[in-house]
């Protein structure tokens, strides 16, 4: 991929075009932008057609985002295996536990977690062309946050993307100074993305700080 500006207006509000995009590099998409969802389910029949999704759904000339996330349907909780077993995490109880615990490193797993699946994108031969996203993450330490993205930016990603920035996850201030000091850690060459603000209205405040993209659901 490569990111063409044409324009960065006051406040960090980039202009231009991402070209290059999806596996044979000739998908191109404005900045900014926002992506639109489709449901990808029963994984099963797509491993059994071979050819993936866009040609299996007719997609041809579009380009093709792949997130865990499912905003239409949110889970409320995650489950989390230890050695007792299954645990149930909601965003309650996992923000007490970190408030009981105090971890001095929540990021490291993250990074462990993308050189795994670069390691395993550079060997797979089906998923040459394709390109990963760096995940910054980090809370609402500042310092996290930070070494997140600048440990992020070292690796050999298309582009990174911003979570934990959801609506209601924090304050709206506290959200604006994170973005803006991690967007200053991120090269100019490579897209961002937005992780699931989940409606429309938040769109007044990610662009502005240097966001290209944001994924969106509004459910009508």
């Amino acid at each position: 991929m490569k990111l063409e500006l044409s324009r960065v207006v006051r406040g960090g509000c980039r202009l231009g075009v991402l070209r290059e995009v999806g596996r044979a590099a000739q998908a191109s998409l404005e900045v900014p932008g926002c992506l639109l969802y489709t449901r990808s389910e029963h994984w099963e029949v797509l491993e059994e057609y071979k050819d993936g999704f866009k040609k299996f759904a007719g997609l041809h000339d579009t380009a093709l985002y792949c997130s865990l996330h499912d905003p239409v349907t949110p889970c409320p909780t995650v489950s989390v295996w230890g050695s007792g077993g299954r645990l149930e995490l909601t965003v309650s109880r996992f923000m007490a536990l970190q408030k009981a615990l105090r971890p001095d490193l929540p990021v490291d797993r993250t990074l462990a977690h993308l050189d795994a699946c670069l390691t395993i994108h550079q060997q797979t031969p089906e998923l040459q062309g394709a390109e990963v996203l760096g995940v910054v993450e980090g809370g609402d330490n500042l310092d996290e946050r930070l070494r997140s993205a600048r440990e992020t930016a070292k690796r050999p990603v298309g582009g990174f993307c911003l979570d934990g920035f959801q609506t209601g996850a924090m304050e709206r201030s506290l959200r604006t100074r994170l973005i803006a000091a991690v967007a200053r850690e991120l090269p100019e060459d490579k897209p961002r993305l937005a992780q699931s603000p989940h409606c429309p209205s938040p769109l007044c405040f990610p662009c502005p700080m240097g966001r290209g993209f944001v994924d969106i659901v509004f459910v009508v």
